[in-house]
């Protein structure tokens, strides 16, 4: 795990849930580009491709968060192409909610702001002030300052248009083609028909993730010809298409194809009935059970209890032993599930100091040799290496902090705030700068101003005075370290 700890040095989970989606990015990459490994397809060994990997999570949401947007971010970084098989990262994607906004304003033309916001969107870029222009003309008649609405089934007298503003025009006879034979064609051809008109492929290639914004609105267009299965009205894609928003859901891929390119990310219940050759194993600190029972069915009475309105019932407090019994054992069968999905290589999370607890843990016999040996670090054969900032290195040294670069902070056993000035400082062999404070209200004045003033003379000697004075400045450093106690901890500005 790349960085566990909080800026106090103690072992947090959200810093595990900052560090981990970026590694977990790096690592694919290295897997891709420089492991070298090859892994079996079709009877022979191949290179590893993004489709050779699964990222499966035990959830796609927490408190309302999606859980997906950080390791979708990471592999988009690093421009690795990768299929969220759910999930409401999809619909975040800048295409998709440009995409939807088109869609609005064509189902809806009287509606100013769905036409704004595609307008100035991505798709027609269209400049503030071309709007501007288009929106608000003088009348040369008595020079009356009129307004003209974005409305794609109003007429507009081109001739008195500047010419910034006939680019809107076009824009806004473009979305009335559309509105008028939306519900003559089918939707995935008008959807078609808007990316071709804009020349959308063109311009998404050219983003930092094109080839993954060309797949999300390829995928669009695949939604709308499987809702036409079981309906063809153009109004209820769209308003499917803004409940999915708001609810966090997409569409699922009832089959993954084995030619699709792409790393997958889903749940462990998606992938049931599914295997990857590596498969690696997201979200570690999502809980294996609830602390409380949620439901309870008794089927002799024929009863579904649950929570409602902050009350619980009586006989779902009754059978709390049973269903977090349940509970348990479904984390168990999930991270079984989550395990045997890799075919040659599983990458579960783990931590030097402490296991992480989470819905792995049930992993951490296999996964963590003897408390003796745990702390003690090697490199795999063949694996990456952390750099210096990252891994058990990272781990505050003898129980001292890490602190931001800058700023110092105070050990455990110390004061809770340091009232003195600082008196002298050294860079440590590990990497640490010991920071050496002194209260005047717990050392006589005397001898803090004697330290303070005997520590400025040595160091202008240690600067520029005679060599024969410099071994009495490493001496004292040497001796002042070793009296100090209660020291903060701080890293400099430059080192990791």
């Amino acid at each position: 795990m790349p960085r566990p700890y909080s800026d106090y040095g103690r072992f947090a989970k959200y810093r595990i849930d900052e560090s981990y989606p970026p590694a977990v990015g790096a690592y694919v990459d290295w897997l891709i580009h420089q492991s070298g490994w090859a892994v079996e397809e079709d009877g022979e060994f191949t290179a590893i491709r993004p489709r050779h990997i699964g990222i499966l999570f035990r959830r796609f949401r927490n408190f309302g968060a999606d859980v997906t947007r950080a390791y979708v971010r990471a592999l988009e970084n690093r421009r690795i192409p990768h299929m969220l098989v759910g999930g409401s990262s999809f619909h975040e994607c800048e295409e998709v909610i440009a995409l939807r906004n088109a869609l609005a304003a064509v189902e809806w033309p009287d509606d100013e702001l769905s036409v704004f916001a595609t307008l100035r969107g991505p798709f027609f870029a269209l400049s503030d002030e071309a709007l501007l222009l288009f929106r608000q003309i003088v009348d040369n008649g008595d020079g009356t300052l009129k307004t003209r609405r974005l409305n794609p089934l109003r007429p507009v007298d081109r001739p008195a248009l500047p010419p910034i503003a006939l680019d809107v025009a076009d824009a806004l006879e473009l979305l009335r083609h559309l509105h008028i034979g939306r519900n003559h064609r089918p939707i995935a051809q008008s959807i078609t028909m808007f990316l071709d008109a804009v020349r959308v492929h063109a311009g998404i290639a050219l983003w930092p993730t094109g080839e993954q914004a060309l797949a999300n609105t390829q995928r669009l267009i695949d939604m709308a010809r499987q809702f036409e299965r079981g309906a063809s009205s153009f109004r209820a894609f769209v308003n499917k298409l803004e409940i999915d928003a708001e609810r966090g859901e997409a569409d699922e891929a009832p089959i993954v194809e084995e030619g699709t390119e792409g790393v997958r990310l889903m749940t462990v219940h998606k992938a049931k009935g599914l295997q990857f050759p590596i498969v690696i194993l997201a979200d570690p600190t999502c809980s294996a059970a609830r602390d409380t029972p949620s439901r309870h069915v008794d089927s002799v009475r024929r009863l579904w209890l649950e929570p409602l309105c902050g009350s619980t019932p009586a006989e779902l407090l009754e059978a709390a032993a049973e269903e977090q019994q349940r509970e348990e054992d479904e984390a168990i069968r999930v991270a079984y599930v989550a395990a045997t999905r890799a075919r040659d290589l599983l990458v579960a999370p783990v931590c030097g100091d402490q296991p992480i607890e989470g819905w792995l843990t049930v992993l951490d016999p296999v996964l963590y040799p003897s408390p003796a040996t745990r702390t003690i670090s090697s490199p795999a054969p063949g694996c990456p290496s952390f750099r210096r900032r990252f891994g058990a290195r990272s781990r505050p040294k003898g129980g001292c902090p890490r602190g931001r670069p800058g700023q110092a902070r105070r050990a455990s056993s110390g004061p809770r705030r340091a009232a003195g000035r600082m008196v002298g400082s050294r860079v440590l062999g590990s990497g640490c700068r010991r920071t050496a404070t002194t209260s005047p209200s717990a050392t006589p004045r005397s001898r803090f101003r004697r330290c303070r003033r005997q520590r400025s003379e040595l160091r202008r000697v240690a600067r520029g005075g005679p060599r024969s004075t410099q071994p009495r400045f490493r001496t004292f450093a040497v001796g002042q370290d070793n009296y100090i106690s209660g020291t903060s901890c701080r890293r400099p500005k430059g080192r990791p």
